[in-house]
C-alpha cells in the first residue's frame, strides 16, 4: 500500500476475498471516544462499493449504524448491486466485525464525470483557516457526546 498518499486511503483500504467480498482493518486513528467515526466506516463501505463497476461517485448515501464499530479491529465487507441502470447503480454493502453486523449502506453510485447538461457550476473558496502547526489537537480536548 506504499503508493496511496493520504491516511484516509490507507485506512480505508481493502483486501479482496472473492466476490464481493473484502477484508479491512478498521483503524482507531478516526475514533470518537472508543468507536470509528461513523463518516469513517461509510467511507470503508463506499471503497467497496467502487468495486462494483463504473458508476464511481456516490450521489445518495443512507447508513444504517445497526450497532458501534470497533476501531483497531479486523472486519469483512460485502457488496453487491441492487440494480445497475447506464447512469446509476444502485448497492448495498454491510460491514461485519467480530461475527456481528456493524453498518448496511445503501448508496446510488454515478458517474460525475458524466454530467454534461450544461448546468449551473458554482464554485466555492475555501474557508480561511490557520496551517495545521497552529490547530489545537483534538486529543487535548475534553471529549463528549
Amino acid at each position: 500500500m506504499s503508493g496511496l498518499g493520504y491516511d484516509l486511503d490507507r485506512e480505508t483500504a481493502l483486501v479482496p476475498l472473492g466476490e464481493g467480498r473484502f477484508a479491512v482493518d478498521v483503524s482507531d486513528c478516526w475514533n470518537i471516544g472508543d468507536n470509528p467515526n461513523g463518516g469513517y466506516l461509510t467511507a470503508i463501505a463506499l471503497q467497496g462499493l467502487r468495486s462494483l463497476g463504473h458508476h464511481q461517485d456516490p450521489i445518495s448515501v443512507t447508513t444504517h449504524f445497526l450497532r458501534p464499530g470497533s476501531g483497531d479491529c479486523p472486519g469483512e465487507l460485502s457488496v453487491s448491486t441492487i440494480r445497475a441502470g447506464r447512469s446509476v447503480t444502485t448497492a448495498r454493502a454491510s460491514l461485519v466485525q467480530d461475527g456481528r453486523q456493524r453498518l448496511e449502506v445503501v448508496a446510488a453510485m454515478g458517474d460525475l464525470g458524466r454530467v454534461s447538461d450544461g448546468g449551473p457550476s458554482v464554485t466555492i473558496a475555501p474557508t480561511d483557516m490557520p496551517p495545521p502547526e497552529e490547530c489545537v489537537e483534538r486529543d487535548l480536548l475534553e471529549q463528549g457526546v
